[in-house]
């Protein structure tokens, strides 16, 4: 019948189902044949959803720069759709990977930057406030607490007036360790309570 982007969409289930029954050769080949498909026909939409479903095989498989090598394909295709909210995801979760897995500072500072700041033109204020305590995050393990301190705040500022309690909740309790650090308990407890009641309203136990 022609109809590509059904065509597409079935290859897309069938790299997700191949994944999550241990098939991750036969998922990945899914993935690249949709990939193939999508630019023959010009199908939008497709291509960083593919690249992001190789990206989470990546990980299952514990390839991490294959993972990142992902994202980055991602954030290529989606800003030639300009699909945001592709590149917005690669940008943070390729950040995330640098900052937890890869530990690179200044790559792990340079990719959530550049998600921050696009957020902040997109007025995306989930993205603006992740990416905000990501970065307070990568200065932290570094020490770095003024400028930790400084991206938490800002986090909360846009966290908060959004409802992104989980968001809220992580920033006051690491804001509540770097007052702890810096030997201002009071202070940390303050925060910890804080993080306790923005936790409690969605029941984020973590």
């Amino acid at each position: 019948l022609k109809d590509y982007f059904t065509q597409a969409k079935a290859l897309i289930f069938l790299g997700k189902y191949y994944h999550r029954t241990g098939s991750f050769s036969q998922s990945i080949d899914n993935y690249e044949k949709c990939i193939l498909l999508a630019k023959e026909k010009r199908l939008k939409g497709i291509i960083p959803e593919c690249y992001f479903g190789q990206a989470r095989v990546m990980r299952t498989v514990g390839d991490l720069k294959g993972e990142s090598r992902n994202y980055e394909l991602v954030a290529e295709a989606a800003l030639q759709e300009n699909a945001d909210r592709y590149v917005l995801d690669a940008w943070l979760n390729n950040g995330g990977l640098y900052l937890e897995k890869m530990r690179n500072f200044s790559k792990a500072d340079s990719l959530l930057k550049k998600c921050l700041n696009m957020s902040l033109l997109k007025k995306d204020t989930a993205f603006t406030a992740f990416s905000s305590a990501q970065i307070g995050w990568n200065f932290y393990v570094e020490k770095m607490f003024d400028s930790s301190l400084y991206y938490y705040e800002k986090s909360l500022k846009y966290s908060i007036p959004s409802k992104q309690h989980s968001i809220s909740a992580n920033s006051l309790g690491n804001l509540g360790t770097i007052s702890r650090d810096l030997g201002n308990h009071n202070k940390a407890v303050g925060y910890y309570r804080k993080a306790i009641e923005q936790a409690n309203i969605v029941n984020d136990w973590y």
